[in-house]
């Protein structure tokens, strides 16, 4: 396991990242902002995932660690 599944399976275990996809998830271009899973800058040359969760707090993620964090909270439920 990599040190981006260690981190949102951390983040999942006490909360700073949501188990429940909240109502919307979209792509849109980056405008620099910071990834909730990863810690590091999304490029303006990326894409980003971005979402509400259930509580309305917004999040954003790189396309792959959106995909990590989805993967992860299923085994973390």
């Amino acid at each position: 396991m990599n040190r981006v599944h260690q981190l949102i399976r951390s983040k999942l275990a006490d909360g700073r990242l949501p188990h429940a996809s909240g109502p919307r998830v979209w792509a849109a271009a980056s405008n620099g902002e910071f990834c909730h899973a990863c810690e590091m800058v999304i490029p303006e040359t990326a894409v980003r995932i971005e979402g509400t969760s259930v509580t309305g707090v917004g999040v954003h993620f790189h396309v792959g660690c959106f995909y990590i964090w989805d993967s992860e909270r299923g085994v973390s439920r």
